[in-house]
């Protein structure tokens, strides 16, 4: 190779690496990564000991192809070795994704027990709700909704499932029966179930259609035992038909969610008439001329960004207020039928102004079992908080 050859090698190389160093200080990130549930690193302080390594973490989410690159490494690393590309997802066996978190909560090196004090601050909260609600007149019912984990645990990554347990949240369901608190676990349905058909997505920390039609008449049946027969009976109302679901979150976490699709079994109950209200949605005009001044104003005061109003046709059926998380995007397809009214909304606690506008005769509050071990509700945490106690 001549000189002018090995220059104009050398050149090329150095305008690459060059044009794509530029093309990374000037590319700007999205608000939020999505894929890892974080913001971008910001631009760092100057400080002689943190600066180096700060900037290296504002660089690599800069860095030009940095999600295609990301991609590529993560799919490698799945396919060839069967490892998880980030901290948020375990790879288990089988092709089995679960959410770190999930599995965390019932490794006993991972979450100790709840103290008693912790325990029963817990207890108090959810008996105190139900009875001011009762006062109201309205009743009350917590629903333990199981992680993939849980109904799992055989394809968890070899020895973990030997040591897993529920920890925590048998200790809670164990406080919440002592305080007379009504619960409903699906854990043993759902464990019973999985045994013969599987009702949680491989790649999604979620349960698949026939998992929340499980926990729907589960839950059905704890209401109809409330209000009789005004709860509807499901038996030739669904109908099922394959379908694919796009961008698995836990894939997704690992940034393949552009490539990743899984097929599954879609249920859809027929001929219900129930219509769905997005509150924050300019589209629901119809919606909102529908609902009292009060109780708009109530659901506009709610942290929830996205509440979402199911209006049913059956005139005798209970209104109900769900306080849910993820797993309710496809539960209330499915439930939203016996109920007149369903207000669903992401509260951390029951909101008062909300009840008092929309006076419902049942509130139903849905919790995955990893929040009831990791998140506590917001009044438990500073009751812990001011005795400089919250650690968990």
């Amino acid at each position: 190779m001549d000189a002018i050859q090995r220059a104009v090698l050398i050149s090329s190389f150095v305008a690459i690496i060059s044009g794509m160093g530029i093309c990374s200080l000037l590319n700007s990130p999205p608000d939020f990564l999505w894929d890892e549930l974080r913001r971008p690193t910001a631009f760092p302080a100057w400080n002689v000991k943190t600066f180096p390594k700060q900037f290296d973490g504002f660089f690599n989410d800069r860095i030009a192809l940095r999600s295609e690159l990301v991609m590529v490494r993560n799919w490698l690393k799945l396919q060839a070795f069967n490892s998880s590309g980030t901290s948020l997802v375990m790879a288990g066996k089988d092709g089995w994704l679960y959410l770190k978190d999930d599995v965390c909560q019932g490794l006993p090196y991972c979450t100790r027990p709840f103290t008693n004090e912790e325990l029963n601050l817990i207890a108090d909260h959810y008996s105190e709700t139900r009875a001011w609600l009762r006062k109201q007149g309205i009743a009350y019912l917590v629903v333990v909704v199981p992680g993939k984990s849980a109904i799992y645990p055989e394809f968890l990554p070899a020895g973990l499932n030997l040591v897993w347990s529920r920890n925590r949240v048998s200790q809670v369901l164990e406080a919440l029966g002592k305080r007379d608190v009504p619960v409903v676990d699906l854990y043993n349905a759902e464990r019973k179930r999985s045994k013969h058909e599987q009702i949680f997505f491989k790649g999604d920390s979620h349960w698949n259609d026939r998992g929340a039609l499980l926990a729907a008449l589960t839950i059905e049946d704890a209401v109809r035992k409330r209000f009789g027969a005004a709860c509807r009976v499901r038996a030739g109302r669904t109908s099922v038909f394959p379908s694919q679901l796009d961008s698995p979150d836990l894939l997704r976490m690992l940034g393949l969610g552009a490539i990743a699709k899984e097929n599954y079994e879609r249920i859809a109950l027929t001929s219900e008439g129930v219509i769905e209200c997005r509150m924050r949605t300019s589209g629901s005009a119809t919606c909102h001329a529908t609902i009292a001044a009060s109780l708009e104003t109530a659901i506009a005061s709610l942290n929830d960004r996205d509440p979402v109003l199911t209006v049913s046709s059956g005139k005798e059926l209970p209104r109900a207020i769900f306080l849910c998380d993820s797993f309710a995007t496809s539960l209330r397809p499915l439930i939203a039928p016996d109920f007149k009214e369903a207000l669903w909304c992401r509260e951390a606690e029951v909101p008062r102004k909300l009840v008092a506008a929309m006076k419902p005769d049942i509130v139903i509050e849905e919790i995955a079992d990893r929040f009831v071990s990791f998140r506590l509700p917001p009044a438990v945490r500073d009751k812990l908080a001011a005795r400089n106690k919250l650690v968990m």
